[in-house]
């Protein structure tokens, strides 16, 4: 599950979105005329994914490819760099994370900014890259609350290449080192969280060498317990709270799912086989998606993917991968005793297992562009049922359909609309007073947006 939650971006210079801003609920569902910028906010998370799950680790296949070139990335082929700031949250620390993303000659991630907060402790620290450089600070009031045991202990337990660093950041509360590293989420990083007294200490390498300190970053902070999987069992260990904050971003992109509308065809026939484990944006790889779910689970489609769509149909209808002769695998589906080979297969039996698959990912945030398509209105509403339902997961949708509308709160409405300075996204104004209104007049939200009824803030 996740446990970082996207709770508000901004974003500058994406396609349409010159400059947008908006608050994030649980499920966020984007309405507007068509060519808005609807579909721009979700291909936004395919570009955050493709940049930090992929790029930065492996800066060979450009984060951009979706669109062709860069130019085709920028509001109006501007020459001003793409900028998005992103607040998060967690049960433990709170994060903000700041991006610049140009390109001069090549890719790259000129300015990078990440806080971490700890209102708990009195703890506030950031990393922030600018260019070659990256800049540790943490406030003065934690570390002048740090005992004198807590002090000796941090400096007897740092390694001795940091030792030097430490010293410097316990005496002026900041450091700024040379790095290599594309982004603070992929430093070619070693941590090491240490116990002394309940704080600790996390030394983080920038560089390709982690023999040379000139690329070492030393963090003094809270440590918290965590789980992780040792084998078969699960044991309990300290995790320096920065170290924590990494980890779970770098989690969060990785594990955003984005579906654009299906590839039905492509979705129906065989695929060569191969084991893949993320979901094509337009479904193109649902055979090869499901082959690896249904060998990982020991030849068993997961129960949410088989529920989702008996739900959806009232029946109960079998899906699994089947490999051809020619080493290829396709989906089938059974029922009623009877097989159903690709060509017999509907586009919402189709497009059911991939957001089933989806699902079963645990996806940080699952954007999904005209949700409505081949869905009937009965489906949809087992759909936006099932999508309230993931308590750790911002859902994000955009729709036409007033079906789709008609399913929601107020609160869970975001107009968009195309100005002349670009797309603009805002919430409802008054969710509460809305609802009474409409109910008092007997009309349904989506009356009330489509005859123009509903005002944004």
């Amino acid at each position: 599950m996740a446990n970082l939650r996207l709770r508000r971006i901004r974003v500058r210079n994406f396609k349409s979105l010159g400059d947008v801003r908006v608050e994030l609920r649980q499920l966020n569902v984007v309405i507007g005329p068509n060519a808005s910028g609807k579909t721009n906010f979700i291909e936004l998370f395919l570009l955050l994914k493709e940049l930090y799950a992929r790029y930065v680790r492996n800066p060979v296949i450009p984060p951009y490819r979706y669109w062709w070139r860069w130019e085709n990335v920028v509001w109006r082929g501007s020459d001003e760099p793409m900028r998005v700031e992103m607040d998060f949250e967690s049960p433990d620390y709170e994060a903000r994370l700041d991006v610049v993303v140009d390109y001069v000659d090549r890719l790259a991630i000129p300015y990078e900014r990440l806080e971490v907060r700890c209102p708990s402790r009195n703890y506030y620290v950031t990393l922030e890259k600018r260019h070659g450089t990256a800049t540790l600070t943490i406030n003065r009031d934690y570390l002048e609350g740090l005992a004198p045991s807590e002090v000796k202990g941090l400096l007897k337990l740092a390694a001795p290449h940091a030792r030097e660093a430490l010293e410097r950041v316990l005496r002026e509360g900041s450091l700024t080192v040379r790095t290599a590293a594309e982004s603070l989420l992929a430093p070619r990083a070693i941590f090491a969280g240490m116990v002394a007294r309940g704080e600790g200490v996390a030394a983080i390498n920038y560089g390709r060498d982690f023999s040379d300190r000139d690329y070492v970053l030393v963090a003094p902070g809270p440590l918290r317990r965590v789980a992780v999987r040792v084998g078969e069992r699960q044991v309990l260990r300290f995790e320096h709270l920065l170290v924590m904050a990494l980890r779970e971003l770098e989690r969060f992109f990785r594990r955003i799912v984005v579906l654009k509308p299906m590839d039905a065809q492509s979705a129906r026939e065989p695929k060569p086989l191969r084991l893949e484990a993320e979901l094509d944006v337009h479904l193109r790889n649902l055979a090869n998606v499901l082959y690896t779910v249904f060998h990982r689970r020991g030849g068993r489609v997961p129960d949410r993917v088989e529920s989702l769509i008996k739900l959806a149909y009232g029946r109960e209808v079998h899906l699994w991968p089947k490999p051809t002769e020619d080493g290829r695998v396709m989906v089938c589906a059974t029922e009623g005793g009877a097989e159903l080979p690709p060509p017999c297969l509907s586009d919402s039996l189709l497009k059911l297992l991939g957001i089933g698959l989806a699902l079963e990912q645990e996806p940080s945030v699952l954007a999904i562009d005209q949700v409505e398509d081949s869905l009937h209105a009965k489906t949809i509403e087992v759909v936006i049922d099932e999508l309230r339902s993931l308590g750790s997961t911002t859902v994000i949708l955009t729709t036409h359909s007033p079906a789709v509308i008609d399913l929601l709160s107020p609160e869970d409405v975001v107009l968009c609309e195309m100005t002349e300075e670009g797309t603009k996204l805002r919430r409802l104004r008054e969710p509460e007073a809305l609802r009474r209104r409409l109910g008092e007049l007997g009309l349904t939200l989506s009356e009330a947006y489509i005859y123009g009824g509903l005002d944004g803030g």
